[in-house]
This record gives structure tokens, sequence and C-alpha cells, in this order.
């Protein structure tokens, strides 16, 4: 089968498009209503404001469409053009910020392509504001996956830090994803690998990590390493994420 590619770099580019506070374009964003857009040569970067609030995770993507050629890049500002978090490549070319505010404010969201204005590709995009649903420790999450999605992912912030574990149940198909677990870095919303479930047809496997409560955490399903499903296999399964002394695991 084709797999899609999930590319996980480190590299933090300079912050080099334009925030000016209060432009007279910007356009206010409302969360989980989808916004469309298109990038080229005369408009290569599209500016967006929302009222955050404080403590919440709010979740910023940005999907090109399927014939888009330019590269996607997200940040996240206040209205004083500080910078608080970018990124560049999440899964495939597209990009997402995954992020807890820290104060009641207006906050930018500026939508472009990797290289601003000096970059030459062009193509539609949907940008979309969520606020992130945080796991509950101990309840397990049910779930359809096949060898063709977007990867699922859940974020997970824990109340208090402490060893957890994040159980994987196999209950029906042919489709056996890997399940890989990430820590978001503190500056460019890239992740940093912490931990993996990853066997040959995985039916029940658990790991147990080490987590801060002053992180957010990402838990994915993707292409195993071991690839022994056909086009269109799919899994349903049970996620569970329970701190080691909980009586629910």
């Amino acid at each position: 089968m084709m797999l899609r590619q999930f590319w996980l770099l480190f590299v933090l580019p300079l912050f080099t498009v334009s925030l000016v506070a209060a432009q007279p374009d910007a356009i206010p964003i409302e969360y989980n209503v989808d916004v469309n857009a298109r990038i080229d040569n005369g408009t290569f970067e599209h500016l967006y404001t929302f009222e955050g609030t404080a403590g919440e995770i709010i979740v910023i993507e940005m999907i090109r469409s399927e014939r888009a050629d330019f590269d996607p890049y997200l940040y996240l500002a206040t209205m004083d053009n500080e910078l608080l978090i970018q990124n560049d490549d999440f899964y495939n070319l597209n990009s997402r910020i995954i992020y807890r505010v820290p104060e009641d404010a207006t906050y930018q969201i500026i939508a472009t392509r990797n290289g601003g204005r000096f970059a030459s590709g062009t193509g539609d995009f949907t940008l979309t504001l969520k606020r992130g649903e945080n796991v509950r420790e101990g309840v397990s999450l049910e779930g359809r996956v096949t060898d063709q999605d977007f990867p699922p992912s859940y974020i997970f912030a824990p109340d208090e830090a402490g060893e957890f574990t994040i159980t994987y149940n196999h209950v029906r198909g042919d489709y056996h994803p890997a399940v890989r677990i990430s820590r978001i870095t503190d500056e460019n919303a890239y992740v940093e690998r912490i931990g993996d479930l990853d066997i040959a047809g995985m039916q029940t496997a658990t790991v147990t990590l080490t987590l801060d409560d002053s992180a957010i955490y990402i838990v994915s399903l993707e292409s195993s390493n071991y690839l022994y499903s056909s086009s269109g296999a799919f899994a349903l399964y049970l996620l569970n994420i329970a701190p080691v002394n909980s009586e629910d695991q």
C-alpha cells in the first residue's frame, strides 16, 4: 500500500512574516468554523484574530488542498506582536499548533507559507481553530482507523505529574496501527517522541511513562513499522491513559 509520510522536523525558522497589530484586514475567527483562503504571490499570508481564555488548550490547523503546492506555516502571537509559538510540518506538509493560552486576551494567527514572500508555492487551504479536548484519565476511548486515514490523535495534559500507563486494545479489524506518544515543545510546536507501542499484529500493549503536569502530550495512531495490512484495512480500538496508582485501569 502507499503510505503517507509523517514528518517531524526540529528546525526553528526565522520569524519573517510582518506582524502588525490590529491590521485592518485582520479577520476574526470563531471556534469550530472552517475558514477557506488562498496563498499566492499576491497574498502570501493571512491574519486572523480570536479571543483566548486563560488555561484552555487550543488547536489551530492549517490544511492545504490536494492541488496546492505550497508548504503551510502557522504563527501564533499576541496583539503586541510577541511571538508565542510556530509550526511548519506536523503531518506531511500541513501545520498544527497546540497551545495552552496563558491569559484572557486577543491573539493573532498568521497563516502563511514556509519562506513567506520569498517562496513561490500557491494553493488553497482550510484553517480551523478548536478547543483541545483533554483525555479523561482512566476512561477508555473508542475509535476506528483505516490505513488511509489522517492519524487520529488525542491531547493529554495531566493534572498532576507522575507515572501514567498508555494502553492500546485491538477490538477488531485487520489493520494494526502503532501508538506514538509525543511531547509538544515549548517554542515551535513540533513534537518530541517519548514513547511507542509498535508490535507486529498488536492486540494489547501498555507503556508506562513519567509525565509532567506543565506539558501537553499527543497520543496518535499512525502507520506501523510492520506493514502487514492491505489497502482498505481498518481497526476498531480502545485507548486508555491512567495514573499508575489509578483503580480505573
